[in-house]
């Protein structure tokens, strides 16, 4: 079995080639990250946008789940406090 032998520079037998192409790019890296900011301000700002009917109802949604969450972490944290409280009171009487 023969193995053919490639002769000549590495570029005239495409060796180089592929890695020539997958250079980075400045230029594209740069506009790629500057679209990619973009849509990420866009979207957050969309998230954000409380002037639309569906804007106004994430906001009040989100505000919502955090005033819940809230004031079901400061119940518990309380919770403990009272029973021992109200124990102490049944006690003295």
């Amino acid at each position: 079995m023969r193995t053919a032998r490639r002769t000549g520079t590495p570029t005239e037998n495409g060796l180089n080639a592929v890695s020539a192409r997958d250079a980075p790019d400045p230029e594209f890296n740069a506009r790629t990250a500057r679209v990619l900011r973009r849509e990420a301000l866009r979207s957050a700002a969309q998230e954000l946008n409380t002037t639309s009917a569906a804007g106004l109802e994430q906001a009040l949604s989100r505000i919502s789940d955090e005033v819940t969450s809230d004031a079901i972490e400061r119940q518990a944290l309380t919770a403990p406090n009272k029973a021992k409280k109200a124990a102490g009171e049944r006690a003295i009487v």
